[in-house]
């Protein structure tokens, strides 16, 4: 989105195949998309993982998305992270089951996750998308948008919580 390269634009479509595809006008919508591309986004962006094999995947989908160059990807676990990171628009996938070993494994997780946003990013934003929504409720914060969704059969959330100083009612 930062680029504003078109979606699936690098990829052919089964639509290609049928008698009636007009190949001059997908030709002319491939040239528009291609011409509104940016050639670098306005924003820095990281992708942070305490995973390596996540980040090496991450890294390879990236250059086939041809963005490769304008992300920086680092080792790095989010609950270590420093004191005072303001004004941060934030997006995780957490997990939501696969990989912790219990339901209370995954509890204490976004308990952590919660309290990692309130004490070490204060102005900023968060989007998180989970199939746990009982998870996102320990977050201990309240949602100040729910998008509902699917990643593959998993119904889930995206929701965006806004972090700040002091309590909203005092903000407000």
């Amino acid at each position: 989105m930062a680029m504003n390269i078109a979606p699936g634009s690098l990829r052919h479509f089964a639509l290609e195949k049928w008698r009636n595809f007009d190949s001059q006008l997908w030709s002319q919508i491939i040239k528009e998309a291609k011409e509104t591309k940016k050639e670098k986004p306005k924003v820095e962006i990281y992708g942070y993982d305490k995973d390596v094999t996540a980040l090496d995947i991450s890294s390879k989908n990236a250059i086939n998305a041809g963005v490769g160059n304008f992300i920086n990807f680092d080792y790095k676990d989010f609950f270590t992270s420093e004191d005072n990171q303001s004004g941060l628009f934030l997006i995780m996938n957490p997990p939501y089951g696969e990989r912790l070993e219990s339901n209370e494994d995954m509890l204490a997780f976004y308990k952590q996750l919660g309290d990692t946003f309130k004490n070490h990013y204060k102005g900023s934003s968060a989007w998180v998308l989970s199939a746990n929504i009982e998870a996102l409720k320990n977050l201990g914060l309240r949602s100040s948008k729910k998008i509902k969704l699917f990643n593959g059969p998993l119904e889930c959330r995206l929701e965006c919580f806004e972090m700040y100083e002091g309590s909203k009612k005092k903000k407000n």
